[in-house]
């Protein structure tokens, strides 16, 4: 059976307002910065939160109907749920938090015992039975949460951040284990994230939330190949222009120009990947390369093996270059360089009517911008040896988003930037989040200094 909800709630200036559907065996993550609308959506579906306008339908069963003045009770609508932080009963066994599931709808004692032994045998963690909450590792107590809400044999999967509360070396374990027991799943079951990774690999479609509206539908390839806001272009890591093309031409919005090899005519959107850039010193020579453009360092960033280059010219872009070419062209913020890209890397497709996309909101600070918002982050991580000894250092580190990401990305194993970058944006946003990337733990600590 297929879950949809097609209509708008209201909670204060907030509006949620979104029409989508999961079929029967399918993940669908639901992906946006904070505040955007992703657990309001959960909520409705799991009956926490009634629909001001429209409907929300399970299969046959009508969950919510404001215009026939229907409303299912959450402990009626058969869904399982899985909260970030798990929720199990701390006054309760393992064994009698996965039973209290069928329990809960009317299940004989000993029967709903048999069933939670199944599928706790089923995830591997039979041996668990007999512990307290408070016995559990993080991603013990996330198998147990997921064991309770499938032994209720529920008609759909409601997972809200399932993840997020994992260290990382526990989250990818237990990524290969939900995936398979997902894949397995007969039901809609949608997944709740900020983490573009997470929504890769578990998820057969994805839908972007923005400021309460679905701002982009389809499958991980669609997302992250034709990204339609900037928002989502930096999940992906993708630049990301507008403009209108001509003849395999797109001037762009705010200046410039690009070559495409198959634009079509009319307003459409331009992505390139950051290792589509070459960078030159001097004005490079005629090459296949048909789009070159004089540019300015603005900021250098480790990315793994690589070196991120933001670059300022006409439009903002990051150019992914190694750390031995930025050696040999003594690449520094401030020196004067040539950005060069093939017609065959540069992405267009069409965009919406009136796009919001302007230059790549990752590059530098800019006034005005989220990348010039101060913010002060706690940051406690582990480096080299000091990891296996479990010794854990602590830095207080303030500045503008952009700023930060420099710095924190540059200790050491820290951080992906990437991540970080992502992080920092929904933290920005939320005011007040706890996330765990690689090898560090984030604090965005309110108040922000500028509102």
């Amino acid at each position: 059976m297929s879950l949809t909800v097609d209509g708008t709630v209201r909670r204060g200036d907030f509006e949620l307002a979104v029409s989508i559907t999961a079929k029967p065996g399918e993940v669908l993550a639901v992906l946006g910065p904070n505040g955007a609308g992703k657990s309001t959506l959960l909520r409705i579906v799991a009956g926490l939160l009634a629909l001001d306008e429209g409907t929300a339908v399970l299969g046959p069963l009508v969950l919510d109907d404001v215009k026939h003045n229907v409303f299912v009770d959450p402990q009626h609508r058969n869904v399982g749920v899985v909260f970030q932080d798990h929720r199990l009963f701390p006054h309760l066994r393992v064994l009698d938090n996965v039973a209290f599931g069928p329990r809960s709808r009317g299940v004989h004692k000993a029967s709903a015992r048999v069933a939670a032994r199944d599928w706790l045998d089923r995830l591997a963690i039979g041996e668990l039975s007999r512990r307290y909450p408070r016995e559990l590792s993080g991603g013990q107590a996330q198998r147990v949460a997921l064991a309770r809400a499938l032994a209720c044999d529920p008609a759909a999967l409601l997972l809200d951040e399932p993840l997020a509360a994992l260290d990382v070396q526990t989250r990818a374990e237990v990524q290969g284990e939900l995936r398979e027991h997902l894949g397995a799943f007969a039901g809609p079951t949608l997944l709740v994230t900020h983490d573009p990774i997470e929504a890769l690999l578990l998820a057969q479609r994805i839908v972007v939330l923005e400021r309460g509206r679905v701002v982009q539908e389809g499958s991980p390839a669609e997302i992250t190949s034709r990204p339609l806001t900037p928002y989502v272009a930096r999940l992906v890591g993708m630049n990301l222009y507008s403009g209108v093309s001509a003849n395999h031409v797109v001037a762009l919005d705010g200046g410039g120009s690009l070559v495409t090899a198959d634009a079509a005519d009319g307003q459409v959107l331009v992505a390139l990947r950051p290792s589509a850039f070459t960078i030159h010193v001097g004005q490079p020579p005629r090459s296949s390369a048909r789009n070159i453009w004089r540019a300015r360092v603005a900021s250098l960033a480790p990315l793994g093996d690589r070196i991120r280059i933001t670059a300022e010219g006409d439009q903002v872009a990051t150019a992914d270059v190694t750390a031995s070419a930025v050696a040999e062209l003594d690449l520094a913020p401030g020196r004067e360089v040539w950005l060069a890209a093939k017609a065959t890397d540069v992405i267009a497709y069409p965009g919406p009517v009136s796009p919001a996309v302007g230059p790549d909101e990752r590059a530098v600070p800019q006034a005005g911008t989220l990348e010039s918002m101060p913010v002060s982050v706690t940051v406690r991580y582990w480096a080299g040896a000091q990891r296996a000894a479990g010794v854990e250092q602590e830095t207080v580190v303030a500045g503008t988003v952009g700023e930060l990401r420099a710095v924190l990305a540059g200790r050491g194993e820290l951080v992906k930037i990437s991540q970080v970058a992502s992080f920092l944006v929904d933290g920005q946003q939320a005011g007040d989040t706890t996330a765990l990337y690689e090898d560090a733990e984030v604090d965005v600590l309110p108040p922000f200094a500028g509102g």
